[in-house]
Formats: structure tokens, sequence, C-alpha cells
């Protein structure tokens, strides 16, 4: 590449190098082995956590006149583990934590079982939970 200066009437040509590109090799770039460098929306643990509140509602003892005490309960039963198994086990942002947390405490609070519903098949889904419970505390 050229470069043109003028100087008190002179014209100066100064040839300056083309900046430097990486040159690639051609060997192929290694592709992370399954489940590496990807991490789940939700964490197994998370998932686990979820399904053990959910279950809960299946028991007869939880009838409908304590509502306003067991909707609340199972939120925060669901959703404060999760946010911290969310934030220090899967690395996750707080504000993404805590979405994810309130997502899963929304869940857990509905008054009715739903990890046998699709709902439950897509957390589990999200939570990386396709064959069993291996990966639970990041056992591969």
């Amino acid at each position: 590449m050229a470069k043109v200066m003028k100087r008190r009437e002179e014209t100066v040509t100064v040839d300056t190098p083309a900046p430097e590109r990486p040159v690639e090799t051609g060997t192929p770039r290694q592709q992370p082995a399954a489940g590496e460098g990807r991490r789940n929306l939700i964490h197994p643990l998370s998932a686990v956590v979820l399904m053990g509140i959910d279950a809960l509602w299946s028991m007869d003892a939880w009838a409908v006149f304590a509502w306003l005490i067991t909707i609340p309960t199972s939120f925060l039963a669901a959703s404060v583990p999760a946010y911290f198994i969310q934030k220090n086990l899967n690395g996750d942002a707080k504000g993404r934590a805590m979405l994810v947390a309130a997502m899963l405490g929304f869940l857990a609070a509905i008054p009715s079982p739903v990890m046998g519903t699709a709902v439950g098949f897509a957390v589990l889904a999200l939570a990386g939970l396709r064959g069993g419970l291996g990966g639970l505390f990041g056992k591969k």
C-alpha cells in the first residue's frame, strides 16, 4: 500500500507494509465434547428441587383452605434454593439466576403437579436431564 505525503511542494511516496493477517493452517477446529462448553438454562439440581416441591401438591394434606400458606411457601421453597444453585453451581449472573429461580418458584406454586405435563418435560429438557440424573452433580 502506498501512501502519498506532500511536503512544501514536494511529493514523497512512502511504502507502508499491509497489516498482517493470521494465517489459517487448514487444521480443523476441535469441537467441544458433548456437554462441554455449553451450560444448560436450568441446572439439573434446580430441576430436582422443583420436582420435590411439585410432588407435594399430589398429597391430600395440602387442602384448598391452606393455599394462602402453601402457595407462597412452595414458591419460596423452590425459588430460594434454585437461585443459589443457579448462581453458584451454574455460574449464572444474579439477574439470570433470579429469573430462572422465579420461573421455577412460579411452577412450584401452581397448586397442581406440573412435572408430569409438557411443562415438566420442558423443564427437564432445559436442565439437560435427557438421559437420567447422571449429570446431576456435574459428573459426566
